[in-house]
């Protein structure tokens, strides 16, 4: 594979020792980076659909509801 880069960055780049390896290192944290950045927006997006959808609102407090009546510490009030 060849690529051109701008010359200012092509002389920085020739202080390098192992110029592939790190040429390798840059592009694949730049491309987790966008990746993390787009899950991310999927995310966000799906949370303000699902924010929308009266269904699933509905789901949600129900599940509220049954996690509110099965938590507890198994004391008694009156054990207090």
């Amino acid at each position: 594979m060849n690529i051109t880069l701008p010359e200012p960055l092509a002389k920085r780049l020739d202080k390098v020792a192992n110029k592939s390896a790190f040429i390798a290192r840059a592009v694949s944290g730049r491309m987790a980076a966008l990746e993390k950045a787009e899950f991310r927006r999927k995310l966000i997006q799906g949370y303000r659909e699902a924010a929308n959808d009266p269904e699933y609102i509905k789901e949600e407090l129900e599940m509220i509801r049954e996690m509110e009546g099965s938590i507890g510490d198994g004391l008694e009030d009156d054990e207090w």
